[in-house]
């Protein structure tokens, strides 16, 4: 007994070993994503396939948009392409047969608002692979059986090149099957769909040191409500916004808000119209960044136009008519709503000091530096592009 199992395991050990299918994994971090846990889960399932996993290198990864030719580079059977994002996890599959050159490409995704996220996209995607290579193997068997009734004498079924046998379909064991389509690429219905790569993707290492979202620009048009915190008053008028994000939770922009228009009455029987515009450059940080919701600080610094048009309603009354720029230096608070994808809703308060300010004081009716502030609030719909 004991020389038949030495027998036996050296005949283990001199049998020739068979090479495991390999499947390319790519899986990248959108902004303030880290796609760790999605990377050593997918791992997981697809080691207990008996498939090897190869990860692209830090390099390879800036250019994925032909998955294909990156994974047959690397000599693997399958591809699989991974963006984790804030609002979901989406993933592109390429499967191919090397006996019959025929290749499938799948997509999945996944929302964040599961109760795991990450379970639910690598089992979906372990499921997609599983289909994939059971209906190439389908396909291989129809081509190999209609090759042999069609050939005389009927010839034997061409082996893969990945090492699967030859036996005929009978005896291998497989789930039962669904009927599938006779084509060897997936339809155009399903490939138009895929998720668009990145603009800039990068290693998980560089994140927050650099753009990686693919919609880096937002264009915002808002109203603007302030509060003069001299005579003037109340004022209001519309506002537009251009921001960028230059690194991450960090974006610069422009603002122009105005015309802004308020009404004073500096004196009895004299009613002032007032017309501001506000010309600046912000700066935005997040340090509160959730799903949906986003806190932010702000600081602004620009140039400010105030300008005044009055008539006396006396009978020999003068008007009163000028205009003058000065510095202006602000900082506040945002929030920010993700409402979809694209569209996003911004609510502003700041607070802004002009230097120096000009109002209506002296007797000879023209604009005078003063100290001044004003308190302004917008709220705007913006747009990611």
């Amino acid at each position: 007994m004991k020389l038949i199992r030495i027998f036996l395991t050296v005949l283990l050990l001199a049998s020739p070993a068979v090479a495991e299918p390999s499947v390319l994994l790519v899986v990248q971090g959108g902004i303030d994503q880290d796609p760790a846990p999605c990377e050593l889960r997918l791992r997981s399932e697809l080691a207990s396939e008996g498939l090897e996993v190869v990860t692209a290198s830090s390099q390879a990864r800036q250019s994925l948009l032909d998955l294909e030719g990156l994974a047959r580079r690397t000599g693997a059977v399958a591809g699989l392409s991974v963006l984790v994002d804030v609002q979901s996890i989406d993933g592109r599959l390429w499967v191919t047969d090397p006996s019959s050159r025929a290749d499938l490409v799948r997509t999945l995704h996944v929302s964040r608002t599961e109760a795991d996220p990450v379970s639910v996209f690598a089992l979906r995607a372990l499921e997609a692979l599983r289909g994939a290579r059971l209906e190439l193997e389908t396909q291989r068997r129809r081509l190999s059986s209609a090759a042999q009734s069609s050939a005389e004498p009927p010839t034997a079924a061409p082996v893969a090149a990945t090492g699967a046998s030859s036996a005929p379909p009978s005896a291998v064991s497989v789930a039962p099957i669904v009927p599938v389509p006779t084509k060897t690429k997936e339809p155009a219905a399903s490939t138009t769909n895929l998720p668009k790569p990145p603009v800039e993707a990068v290693d998980p290492a560089d994140a927050g040191t650099r753009p990686v979202d693919s919609h880096p620009w937002l264009l915002q048009v808002h109203g603007v409500v302030g509060q003069e915190l001299n005579s003037v008053g109340l004022v209001v008028g519309p506002g537009l916004a251009l921001r960028r994000i230059v690194y991450s939770r960090l974006f610069a922009g422009v603002v122009v808000d105005g015309p802004l228009f308020s009404k004073m009455e500096p004196k009895a029987g004299t009613v002032v119209h007032v017309n501001q515009e506000l010309f600046a450059s912000e700066v935005r940080w997040v340090p509160i960044a959730h799903k949906i919701v986003s806190f932010e600080v702000l600081g602004t610094t620009g140039l400010s136009r105030f300008a005044v048009r009055g008539e006396a309603q006396q009978p020999n009354g003068q008007g009163v008519s000028n205009h003058a720029f000065g510095w202006t230096i602000g900082a506040g608070l945002g929030l920010g709503v993700q409402l979809s994808k694209v569209f996003s809703l911004g609510i502003d308060a700041q607070w802004l000091r002009r230097l120096p300010a000009p109002v209506i004081l002296d007797k000879t009716r023209r604009l005078t530096g003063d100290t001044d502030s004003l308190l302004v609030s917008r709220v705007g719909l913006g747009a990611l592009f």
